[in-house]
C-alpha cells in the first residue's frame, strides 16, 4: 500500500512537473521576445545559461508545492473520508450494526457526496441492525413455539408407552398427542408460507373473481363456529364486486380475519362483515364484540408470533396477521385496524376492485 502510494506521488510529480515545465518555458520565451525587441538588447549566453539554471529550480519548487498541495487536498477530501466509510463497513461485514459513519464535514455548506454515502451507510447499519434484532426474535419465538408442542409430544408419549395405563387415559393422552402434533404441523407449515410470502417466491397469479362470492364462501367455512358460541352473525355484503389478484394466496386475508373474529368473540356476541365498493376500491370491514386491544397490542398486532391475549394463545401461533398484512400489500392494498379494550375491534381491508357491469 505504501508502495503505490509512492508511486501515485512520484507519477503525480512528474505530471505538474512537466505541465510547469511547458507553461512556464512558454511564458518565459515570450518575455524575453517582447523584452529583447523593445529593448533592441539581445542576452548573452551566460545568461541565457543563468536564468535557464534559475526557471528549472523555480520550476522544481513550484512542481513540488502543487503536488504537496493536490496531496493534502486528496487526503483530506477523499482519503479520510473513504477509510471512515471503509472502517464503518468493515465493521458491518464482521456483524457489528452498532458502528456509525462519524460525521465528515462539520459545516452543512461542505456537504459532499461521501457526505451523501455516509448518511447512506448509517442508514444501512440502522436496517441491518433491526433485520439481526428481528432474525434473533424470530429464531427465539420459533424456538419457544416448536419446543412447547414437542415437550407435551414428548412427554405424553413416555406416558403411552406404560403397560400398565388404562383404556380411557389412552384415548385421552392420544388426542392430546394428536393436537400437538397438529398445532406443530400447522405452525410449521404457518412460517414457510409468511417466509415465501415475505420473500416474494409466491408471485401472485392474477385472476378475475367474485369477491362478494368468496367472502361469502368464506364464512360459511365459519358456520360451526360461531353456530357453536352462539354468535350474532350480520352481514352487509354487496353483491357483484370483482377484484383481480391471486385467489388462493387472497383467501388468508379473510380466513385470518373471520379466525381471530369468531375466536375472540365470546358467546352469544357479535361479529359484523361489511363489504362496500368504493369508486375503483373495496372495502371489507370485520368487526366483532370481543375483548379489544389496548394501545400496547395494537402497536405489536403485525409483529410475527406476537399474541396480546394470553388466554387465547393455545389457539394461534401470532403468524396470521403478518401474513394478511403482507398479503394486502403485495395486492397494493391497504389494512388498519380500530379497537377498544373491552369494546371490540374492526380490521379495515381496502384493495383494488370493481363493479361487475
Amino acid at each position: 500500500m505504501k508502495i503505490k502510494r509512492l508511486l501515485y506521488a512520484a507519477r503525480s510529480y512528474i505530471i505538474f512537473f512537466l505541465l510547469t515545465s511547458f507553461v512556464t518555458t512558454c511564458s518565459v520565451i515570450l518575455y524575453m521576445k517582447l523584452l529583447m525587441d523593445s529593448l533592441g538588447y539581445e542576452f548573452t549566453k551566460v545568461e541565457l545559461k543563468k536564468s535557464s539554471i534559475l526557471t528549472f529550480a523555480n520550476v522544481l519548487f513550484i512542481a513540488l508545492f502543487f503536488t504537496l498541495v493536490d496531496y493534502t487536498r486528496r487526503k483530506i477530501t477523499v482519503y479520510i473520508p473513504a477509510k471512515k466509510i471503509q472502517k464503518c463497513l468493515t465493521s458491518l461485514t464482521n456483524g457489528d450494526y452498532s458502528a456509525r459513519v462519524t460525521k465528515i464535514h462539520k459545516r452543512t455548506s461542505n456537504i459532499n457526496i461521501f457526505d451523501d454515502i455516509a448518511m447512506d451507510v448509517n442508514r444501512l447499519a440502522i436496517e441491518l441492525g433491526g433485520v439481526e434484532m428481528l432474525r434473533d426474535d424470530f429464531i427465539a419465538s420459533v424456538s419457544h413455539e416448536i419446543k412447547t408442542p414437542l415437550a407435551v409430544i414428548q412427554n405424553y408419549s413416555m406416558l403411552l408407552s406404560s403397560p400398565f395405563l388404562e383404556e380411557e387415559k389412552r384415548q385421552e393422552y392420544a388426542f392430546i398427542v394428536g393436537e400437538h402434533s397438529r398445532k406443530l404441523a400447522g405452525l410449521v407449515s404457518d412460517i414457510l408460507r409468511l417466509n415465501r410470502i415475505e420473500n416474494q417466491t409466491i408471485y401472485p397469479q392474477s385472476e378475475e373473481f367474485d369477491l362478494s362470492e368468496e367472502i361469502c364462501s368464506s364464512l360459511l367455512s365459519f358456520e360451526d363456529v360461531w353456530t357453536k358460541k352462539n354468535i350474532n352473525l350480520s352481514t352487509d355484503i354487496e353483491q357483484g364486486i370483482m377484484t383481480k389478484g391471486d385467489r388462493d394466496l387472497m383467501v388468508l386475508i379473510w380466513n385470518n380475519l373471520f379466525s381471530n373474529a369468531f375466536k375472540f368473540t365470546p358467546q352469544d356476541g357479535e361479529v359484523r362483515v361489511t363489504l362496500k365498493l368504493y369508486g375503483n376500491k373495496s372495502m371489507l370491514i370485520v368487526s366483532d364484540t370481543g375483548c379489544g386491544m389496548n394501545e400496547e397490542t395494537m402497536r405489536h398486532i403485525w409483529d410475527k408470533f406476537y399474541q396480546g391475549d394470553t388466554q387465547q394463545k393455545h389457539e394461534g401461533n401470532g403468524l396470521g396477521l403478518s401474513m394478511v398484512k403482507r398479503v394486502v400489500s403485495i395486492f397494493n392494498g391497504e389494512i388498519e385496524v380500530k379497537s377498544k379494550e373491552g369494546k371490540g375491534s374492526s380490521f379495515i381491508v381496502t384493495l383494488p376492485s370493481y363493479k361487475e357491469e
